[in-house]
């Protein structure tokens, strides 16, 4: 009867494909629903993963999603996590690895109950660390489980998320996870967009580092300085005319200089493959290249450096890949989705939201008394 239920729902839904592990009594359970412009193939499946690899018909890449319920039992949990190491397997596809995890990274992630101890198996921050698995964060509240108590017995949990690896944070690097509101359940659903519709909005003016490494930008700087500054006689003005005229002549002077460091990449290694077809008489060429290709990634090196914040690192160690992930993931986690109210309202509207930051930064920083300093 239950099975019905949950078929009759599923076709109305217009999901035409399934796949099933049946719950023990009414506990656990996993169902997999699908269109039919996707092909699945279900690499394992147990009561408490399905591992699939999947195929769209649309022309994007293949990737792998690994549906997960982790196990609540703590006498299972050493078997479940070794388990689910194991299939991590061959990580070259975009991975993607969701579910109810029944349990949390950090102590913050917990509100209400006993107080989480520190000497409890890290089950989680374990299979992150030999997979390689990122947290791919979420919008909307900050627990996925509560267990439905009154206000002193309440405890609530984020014991659901996405775990991403590099792979598919390059192939979508503005993926989301969103808590929705929990209906008819003590858990949230947690609705993962791959390709969520993102405004392109005007960027902001950065001096680049590798800029610094040629001796022209230093003259660009003087010349538009001064330039800048003879046009007025305030202080300030001449502050504020300076920084923008700076500000444009290295705008224009890297355009010209730095066109795109990623497009003359690709450009020298076709020349380079072509030249290696004959090594002996294009040698001299070839360590032309080399040397050309060499400066170009410590310019993408110091880009993404300056980007990814982190401090750590020192330059010249070629982690370009470590901070391009590094800025992905911290852009990912300063996006604003949404903002709520003092009236309690939720503002979901990119122009809402910006009006509302705006409102708030010109009220904080009005007076209404004298500006005469």
């Amino acid at each position: 009867m239950k099975d019905n239920a949950i078929n009759v729902i599923r076709r109305k839904l217009g999901y035409r494909n399934s796949f099933n592990f049946d719950p023990d009594g009414i506990a656990g359970g996993l169902s997999l629903w699908w269109n039919d412009d996707l092909d699945i193939q279900i690499l394992s499946s147990s009561k408490n993963v399905i591992d699939t690899a999947i195929i769209s018909r649309n022309g994007e890449c293949s990737k792998r999603i690994t549906w997960v319920y982790g196990t609540p039992y703590r006498v299972e949990k050493d078997v479940f996590w070794r388990n689910l190491e194991q299939l991590s397997g061959d990580n070259s596809l975009p991975w993607l690895c969701a579910g109810d995890f029944n349990e949390i990274l950090w102590g913050f992630e917990k509100s209400g109950g006993r107080e989480t101890s520190l000497y409890r198996p890290q089950y989680l921050m374990n299979f992150m660390d030999k997979t390689g698995l990122i947290d791919l964060g979420f919008q909307g509240q900050s627990f996925t489980w509560r267990n439905n108590r009154s206000k002193e017995g309440l405890v609530q949990e984020r014991l659901d998320r996405g775990l991403i690896n590099c792979s598919w944070q390059k192939a979508w690097p503005n993926s989301t996870a969103t808590h929705c509101p929990a209906v008819g359940s003590n858990h949230c659903p947690l609705v993962i967009d791959s390709s969520p519709v993102l405004k392109k909005v005007s960027k902001l003016f950065k001096f680049e580092a590798f800029w610094a490494s040629k001796h022209e930008s230093k003259e660009i700087v003087r010349k538009n300085w001064h330039e800048a500054i003879a046009k007025r006689n305030w202080q300030i003005d001449k502050w504020c005319l300076g920084l923008k005229g700076c500000r444009k002549g290295l705008q224009n002077w890297s355009k010209e200089k730095f066109p795109n460091n990623n497009k003359r990449i690709g450009e020298l290694m076709e020349a380079l493959s072509e030249l290696q077809m004959d090594w002996e008489v294009n040698y001299p060429l070839i360590e032309l290249v080399k040397l050309e290709l060499a400066k170009l990634w410590s310019y993408e090196e110091k880009f993404w450096n300056q980007r990814s914040r982190v401090k750590w690192l020192k330059d010249g160690d070629s982690n370009t890949t470590f901070f391009h992930h590094s800025t992905i993931q911290r852009r990912r986690d300063n996006r604003i989705c949404k903002l709520k109210l003092d009236s309690g309202i939720w503002v979901e509207n990119e122009v809402d939201i910006r009006r509302t930051i705006d409102g708030h930064f010109h009220g904080l920083f009005t007076t209404g008394g004298h500006r005469e300093l």
